[in-house]
């Protein structure tokens, strides 16, 4: 789910996507340009962006949630329906 919302996402957004440099934390990245920065990664397609998935799943929604937010999604355009 968090790679296809990478890959959706992304290609719209290919000229502000530095701005998720910002998310990353002392000793953590989420994303980068380089894929050997990351421990496992993927590459976000139509990108040179790299995004790291080894992540918990609440890391996940909470990343997706920062990230839309700031790439300028309101804070309800993500939610999440379990059946």
């Amino acid at each position: 789910m968090y790679i296809k919302l990478c890959e959706v996402v992304f290609p719209k957004h290919k000229d502000d996507l530095d701005v998720l440099f910002t998310l990353s934390k002392p000793g953590k990245e989420y994303f980068s340009k380089n894929p050997y920065q990351l421990l496992t990664c993927e590459k976000i397609a139509g990108t040179g962006m790299y995004v790291d998935v080894n992540l918990t799943a609440r890391e996940v929604v909470e990343l997706s949630q920062k990230m839309l937010h700031l790439l300028g999604y309101d804070d309800n355009a993500l939610s999440f329906e379990v059946k």
